[in-house]
């Protein structure tokens, strides 16, 4: 998913789109410690409370991790913890998937695939409208992805363009589970307020 498009989860990314021109590695990185027995390799995104690194993992195998800080407050943690716990309950093809992480003490960290391709929105913006059924399967597929999302329990709460990666033609990626959580368990909304349902915007009556 594009680093802080559109205002994400927010803190940090929850999911990963490869840009061209990562970040190096620098000195000032380390605040966000490495889980062990991964290697970073470059910073991909992120903000003050979590970041995204491109990475490998203990069996070699190329990996995104995102990383909290150790400054994280309460309400940073319980977003991670639903976002972990959402992606470690689902496994499907349009899905973007988690392997492995800990909510239980520092270092606070979750492991997912990276996913490379540009956002639905960067497509649209660089090559204007697509055709019609070509977006009738993106469609499709992030619905098949929501529907077993919702079965395990969990909703999305930020589908948008720019949290869909398309890695390859005809292929949809829906990222980013920063705001994932159970009906019911918030008093408040979660999401991007340009792609909000609007029933979740009514005043209470």
């Amino acid at each position: 998913v594009p680093p802080a498009e559109e205002g994400g989860a927010g803190s940090g990314l929850s999911s990963i789109q490869l840009r061209s021109a990562p970040r190096p590695m620098s000195a000032a990185m380390p605040r966000f410690a490495a889980p062990p027995g991964y290697r970073f390799l470059r910073k991909l995104g992120g903000g003050d409370d979590a970041a995204v690194y491109d990475a490998v993992s203990p069996g070699g195998d190329a990996v995104a991790v995102k990383v909290l800080s150790k400054s994280a407050d309460e309400a940073v943690m319980t977003r991670f913890r639903r976002e972990l716990a959402a992606g470690l309950a689902v496994r499907h093809p349009h899905l973007v998937r988690i392997d492995d992480g800990n909510a239980d003490g520092p270092p606070y960290f979750l492991v997912m695939e990276r996913v490379p391709g540009d956002s639905l929105k960067k497509r649209v913006v660089t090559n204007g409208r697509m055709a019609v059924p070509v977006a009738l399967g993106v469609a499709r597929q992030i619905a098949d992805a929501l529907a077993v999302l919702h079965a395990a329990g969990f909703v999305h709460a930020d589908v948008k363009p720019a949290n869909v990666v398309v890695p390859t033609p005809g292929r949809a990626v829906l990222v980013d589970l920063g705001f994932a959580h159970r009906p019911g368990e918030l008093n408040f909304v979660l999401g991007t307020a340009n792609y909000l349902a609007p029933e979740l915007c009514a005043a209470p009556a």
